[in-house]
């Protein structure tokens, strides 16, 4: 990185964990999920609180898998990685990330530790410190620019698609008694009040949902 990179990229990451830290405290104290779900309000705020947080947690899943993919692949792959497009790249970074935070999740959840304090600090500290891999997704975006190749345009679009889709399904999951809200939100409250994914009085629930660890890690927070 040059110094005005580093300086911008720098700006970038505390302005999106600022971002973050609000967002997270305001949906938290102010239970604006609940309050939308159950009486229809706040949506204007709702989804732009809801947009934050997915956009945040999504930096914070790549990166986490981009130092992975830094630190503890072996050597043999890096010559197949450099032959990957930017967008099967941040699907990788992504794959990985889901995995190693959903592990974490998971083990905090079951010692019961899933304290709210605890995953903000480490979201937060993970998107903070996310100025390398944001570097590499601009050098590379830069890089492809000039290029009109059908697949890598058709990767771009399937990536772009799959997320546009993800992030309508997070703002607006099923509201009657279902697979979501209706039948597993006082699971997801339990498991926010205890810190912790195991609850007797939910145990089908726990069962069919123990190894959901983003779930449990986005509900903290």
């Amino acid at each position: 990185l040059n110094s005005y990179s580093y300086k911008n990229i720098s700006l970038l990451t505390i302005s999106i964990t600022v971002i973050f830290i609000i967002t997270s405290i305001i949906l938290t104290e102010q239970n604006i999920t609940k309050n939308y779900f159950r009486e229809e309000n706040f949506f204007v705020i709702y989804t732009i609180l809801k947009f934050n947080l997915f956009i945040c947690l999504f930096l914070s899943l790549i990166n986490t898998g981009y130092l992975f993919d830094c630190y503890f692949k072996k050597e043999l792959t890096k010559s197949f990685d450099q032959q990957l497009t930017l967008s099967s790249k941040i699907i990788l970074f992504l794959g990985f990330g889901v995995v190693i935070l959903s592990t974490i999740s998971i083990i905090l959840g079951l010692i019961g530790l899933l304290y709210y304090e605890l995953i903000l600090i480490l979201i937060s500290i993970i998107i903070l410190f996310s100025k390398r891999v944001i570097d590499f997704i601009i050098l590379r975006f830069e890089k492809n620019d000039n290029k009109n190749d059908f697949v890598l345009n058709f990767y771009n679009i399937i990536f772009f698609t799959s997320l546009t889709f993800l992030f309508f399904r997070i703002l607006l999951p099923f509201k009657e008694d279902g697979d979501v809200w209706g039948h597993y939100l006082n699971f997801y409250d339990s498991v926010s009040v205890n810190n912790q994914i195991f609850n007797p009085n939910y145990w089908t629930h726990f069962a069919q949902s123990k190894g959901l660890g983003l779930n449990f890690l986005a509900i903290s927070i």
